[in-house]
């Protein structure tokens, strides 16, 4: 939360700073501090790159304990928390600011004992994830179990890294869930790292960041992009720290029209006999297996509702309102979408095969769609359009009332892991806001700000356009030696995903 002496502190005319760099441990408890004079830093913040923080810094220093040793202060087992320090000139009290918790890699390090000069590259926790610093789990292949306790994973994931410091919330349908069932089994190779497992288990929603926070906490949470969202500051205190800004686009990049192919799924089981009676579908499936003694394929009925089980029914009419399946007599069963909700009348199309999960936690039908998940979202101004694709925003300039359709369709890949017609759409969304709103940018140049930080809402009139509005801060660069901060913004138009 900003206080009135952060402002107070931005609008001093004279600037004082004090640098203070400490020393944790692996359980981020403060063992031993850096003392030295800063010569330069830098410190990059992305909220587009899981490693969200990075930390470059050289100082002068007074000893042989920076040498490189499991006995000193530059050593595997060391964490980094810099402070930045500014005095506040009516009281004399200096108020710090926490610009992150990191490790030491092994790149620009360097120690001059002739100008006793230390220099260091440093990233933030996440490279204990992804391999750089740690991270493969071990030389045997790991398997997530289809049904398992997402944020269960998660956590025990991070509990064999050694990180024990955590806060986990997804998104689904721009609604904070605090876990889901894993949906079908996956397989990963020997030396697979933490990072690539977690990394599946958060993209599953759209919308879902992950990062590492100021203290070391890993964080997965709601990318904020709702009307609700805080304005950190506004245009009347970050105009006079402007020192220059710069107005960006980018044509090629821009798509106001994205479709999604995503996973192919595979039944297993399949029904074109199906009937239906007041709001129910009656359906009967009959198994095939073969018999080991004459070698030949006997029938047997389906007996019994197994978690999991992707069925797929020929529709022969439209659905009806509060639809339910019931196969070979064995209970009416309630179809849901994605939100847990009942189907809205006539949302199947009649004469299609529409596949199904039977969940028996919920003991319910969850509607997948067809056989390949697709989804589909595009931008308009038309505030009368009722299809379900359409994203209407009337102020947004890259409708495709004002520049055409512009499209892209995205399959394979990262794409394949999509298994529902919903999870397709709301991934479409978010790609549509980051071919567009993100797309939208400029760049400001400002003295230094250490409370801001990436994902954070600011009002901005730019003095080209003279236009007011507000934006979403993307990227940070910072170097208080030189006491310039840059800001990345994107302009901020609630709410896509």
């Amino acid at each position: 939360m900003v206080t009135q002496k952060d402002i107070e502190l931005l609008m001093q005319s004279n600037k004082e700073l004090f640098y203070r760099l400490e020393l944790l441990n692996k359980d981020l408890k403060v063992v031993d501090y850096l003392e030295g004079n800063l010569i330069s830093d830098n410190i990059s913040i992305s909220s587009g790159s899981d490693i969200r923080r990075t930390y470059n810094f050289e100082i002068a220093v007074s000893d042989s304990s920076f040498i490189i040793g499991k006995d000193k202060k530059i050593w595997f087992d060391k964490r980094v928390r810099p402070y930045i320090g500014m005095k506040l000139e009516r009281t004399g009290e200096v108020i710090w600011y926490c610009l992150g918790t990191f490790l030491y890699t092994n790149e620009n390090y360097n120690y001059d004992p002739t100008t006793r000069k230390l220099s260091v590259t440093c990233e933030d926790m996440m490279c204990l994830l992804n391999d750089s610093r740690n991270g493969q789990l071990d030389s045997y292949t790991r398997t997530i179990e289809q049904g398992s306790d997402a944020r269960g994973v998660v956590i025990a994931l991070l509990n064999e890294m050694g990180i024990n410091k955590y806060y986990i919330e997804f998104n689904r349908n721009n609604e904070t869930i605090s876990t889901y069932e894993y949906p079908y089994k996956k397989t990963y190779n020997a030396g697979t790292t933490a990072y690539t497992i977690i990394k599946d288990i958060v993209d599953m929603y759209a919308g879902t960041q992950m990062y590492f926070d100021l203290d070391g906490t890993f964080v997965i949470s709601k990318i904020p992009t709702s009307a609700n969202e805080i304005t950190v500051l506004n245009d009347e205190i970050i105009q006079p720290l402007l020192i220059s800004e710069q107005l960006t686009a980018s044509f090629t990049s821009i798509y106001n029209h994205i479709i999604i192919w995503g996973k192919v799924n595979e039944p297993d089981f399949y029904s074109k006999n199906v009937t239906l009676s007041g709001s129910t579908f009656l359906v009967n499936i009959v198994q095939q297996q073969l018999d080991e003694d004459t070698k030949e394929m006997i029938e047997y009925p389906y007996k019994e509702y197994v978690n999991f089980d992707v069925i797929v029914i020929y529709i022969p009419s439209t659905n009806p309102e509060n639809m339910m399946i019931n196969i070979n007599s064995l209970g009416n069963i309630p179809v849901v979408d994605q939100d847990d909700k009942p189907l809205a009348a006539n949302y199947l199309d009649a004469n299609t095969d529409c596949v199904f999960r039977y969940r028996s936690e919920s003991n319910d039908f969850l509607y997948i769609g067809q056989y390949q998940c697709y989804g589909e979202a595009y931008l308009t101004n038309n505030t009368l359009d009722n299809s379900e694709y359409a994203v209407i925003n009337k102020q947004n300039d890259f409708s495709v009332e004002n520049i055409g359709r512009k499209l892209k369709v995205l399959s394979g890949g990262e794409y394949d892991k999509i298994y529902t017609n919903s999870l397709c759409r709301q991934r479409c969304r978010y790609e549509l806001y980051n071919s567009t709103n993100m797309q939208n940018t400029i760049s400001i140049t400002t003295i230094p700000i250490p409370f801001l930080d990436v994902n954070q809402k600011i009002e901005f009139t730019s003095n080209s356009t003279h236009e007011k509005g507000e934006y979403l801060i993307t990227n940070i660069s910072c170097n208080y030696s030189d006491y310039t901060m840059t800001l990345n913004l994107s302009r901020y138009y609630p709410t896509y995903i």
